[in-house]
């Protein structure tokens, strides 16, 4: 009603116009030179047929397919090609403000005497609302190509002083990256560039101790590939670098970026190329590594991989990739000859080759994403060599090898460190499997020295390491060099970074309901049903007392053992 009173009255609506542009041009003339060319008497025109069919459209903003909102796509892609900063947008909005208080307060004025009258002060805040959700349609692409360009700008400066480029040459080049970005929306590395910025990705990871090898990294650029069908070839070809035939060299393989249009680009559901499938069983226990039994769960639910007839520990899953576009993912089983793993045996206890324990021999990480100023690389499986703590680790804190192991050596179970000296010979033989059977692997000594030297060399170049202590001193222990060294955990780019996984925000096919938790099964079940399991199920009591923690972290124990019952764990002294 209040924009119809105001737009009936042609002087209105011209003066509008005029007054709008006179004020902005004069109050901001930081503008002017956006505006050399154009005719600003057909602006002033424009402006206010633009508010007639922004209040037309109102109840419809949001939708796509309108008239309106193809408007405003229009009008955001031609600020966009004339270079219109997005810092303009809320200084025009102001300045429109401004222009329509007296309209407000006189029509307050005139609606003073009605049943609802309007205030002056709601038609501000109304149109400072909706102003704000038209530009930001408007100047989201725009946004987004800012933000590129200052990440590029940040990129081609750190590269530029890595490989002493010239300043005429990085003006060159950071000229067409913003023509580049201008045109298409985006921009592309050459080889060399992925090149150096994978390394930098290295260097510059917090979390990891073995950066001292970051300058050597095999960076594979296969960017061009299109179909799953040539990804898993070079899949199969990285690893044959990687291993060299037994000694472990450090390989990235990028596949295409993720491109402006894509919410997901190109990506590995895998975590790694080599991972153990973990199998729940009726009775609650598990076989094989609980760390992937969510993942194995998807990929059996849905079909998409068939386990051995007969389940064992160490069954190898397929690499999952998942295609921008493509509703199923593609799987793919990697050939034996390319599975390489190393079978654990002590030196001088022959008992614990027959445990049948293994891991894998190249820690190939696929789920990372590469951010190289501004462009996301989804898909770029790296990887280095293993610290023996890690296999070490993984074999007691995921598979549970402690009992085992010490029945094997004849150990005494009730020894005090028992936990100590089972580390120590897990660790013992992990070493000697690897080094045995050919395969590069350090030990907490060597990569904590490597560590230290890695910091002096940044030193000696002005630059500060990230670390993160946790990952760094407290993954090799207090024995070792890094466990006193003072860190800073900062970020510095270019960086890798975790993804999300990708599987799990995949909605599962019409008709087809996996339960997930407890209380997607209870939201199913009727409430007498609910009622009837919960009145045969025991009431079970876990009570400790404890001084040192011993009876604590026993009752803890049994606690989680028992969770699908809900015990409740109380102390004594409560």
């Amino acid at each position: 009603r209040f924009w119809k009173r105001i737009a009936s009255c042609p002087m209105v609506r011209a003066s509008i116009g005029e007054s709008f542009y006179r004020e902005l041009l004069t109050n901001t003339p930081r503008l002017l030179d956006y505006f050399v060319k154009a005719d600003v008497d057909s602006l002033s025109l424009h402006i206010v047929a633009l508010l007639d069919l922004l209040v037309e459209s109102v109840e419809s903003i949001g939708s796509w397919g309108n008239r309106f909102r193809s408007v405003l796509d229009h009008l955001g892609e031609m600020h966009r090609r004339l270079g219109i900063p997005t810092f303009s947008f809320p200084i025009v909005g102001g300045q429109l403000l401004l222009l329509l208080q007296p309209h407000f307060e006189e029509e307050e004025f005139l609606t003073a005497g009605e049943e609802v009258p309007v205030e002056a002060e709601d038609l501000e805040e109304a149109f400072a609302t909706l102003y704000t959700e038209i530009m930001s349609i408007v100047y989201h692409p725009m946004i987004q190509e800012e933000k590129l360009v200052k990440d590029a700008e940040e990129f081609f400066n750190t590269v530029a002083n890595e490989l002493n480029w010239s300043p005429e040459k990085l003006s060159k080049r950071l000229l067409e990256v913003k023509l580049e970005i201008s045109n298409t929306g985006t921009y592309s590395h050459s080889s060399e560039e992925l090149e150096i910025g994978a390394r930098l990705c290295w260097r510059n990871s917090a979390k990891c101790i073995g950066r001292i090898a970051w300058n050597t990294l095999e960076v594979r650029d296969c960017r061009h590939l299109e179909t799953p069908a040539e990804v898993f070839e070079e899949v199969k070809e990285h690893l044959r670098i990687a291993t060299g035939g037994t000694n472990i060299q450090s390989v990235m393989t990028v596949f295409k970026p993720k491109s402006i249009a894509e919410t997901w680009g190109l990506k590995f559901w895998s975590s790694q190329f080599v991972r153990y499938a973990g199998y729940k069983n009726e009775d609650g226990t598990i076989t094989g590594d609980p760390g992937n039994l969510e993942f194995t769960d998807y990929l059996l639910e849905r079909e998409l991989w068939k386990p051995p007839e007969k389940k064992t520990d160490f069954d190898v899953l397929p690499l999952v990739l998942k295609v921008p576009g493509v509703r199923k993912p593609y799987v793919y089983q990697l050939p034996q000859e390319f599975v390489h793993e190393v079978h654990i045996e002590h030196p001088t206890c022959p008992a614990i080759k027959d445990l049948g324990l293994r891991w894998a021999s190249v820690p190939a990480i696929s789920n990372f994403n590469m951010n190289l100023g501004g462009i996301d690389y989804q898909c770029c499986p790296f990887n280095g060599w293993f610290v023996s703590i890690e296999v070490v680790r993984n074999l007691m804190e995921r598979y549970k090898v402690q009992d085992r192991w010490a029945d094997a050596m004849g150990l005494d179970k009730t020894q005090k460190m028992l936990d100590m000296r089972l580390q120590h010979e897990i660790q013992t033989a992990v070493l000697h499997s690897f080094e045995d059977q050919g395969f590069t692997m350090v030990d907490p000594e060597q990569v904590g020295s490597s560590f230290f030297v890695h910091c002096k060399r940044e030193r000696d170049q002005g630059r500060e390491c990230p670390a993160q202590w946790s990952w760094i001193g407290g993954l090799v222990g207090p024995t070792n060099v890094t466990w006193h060294k003072e860190m800073r955990d900062f970020k510095v780019l270019p960086q890798y970074e975790y993804c999300a996984e990708h599987w799990l925000t995949i909605k599962p096919p019409d008709g087809f309901a996996l339960l997930e938790s407890t209380r997607e099964l209870d939201l199913q079940s009727s409430a007498k049903e609910k009622e009837s399991v919960l009145s045969a199920r025991p009431r079970i009591l876990i009570v400790y007392g404890s001084e040192t923690g011993t009876a604590e972290a026993a009752a803890s124990r049994l606690h989680r053992a028992l969770k699908l019952l809900k015990p409740t764990l109380a102390c004594l002294n409560d």
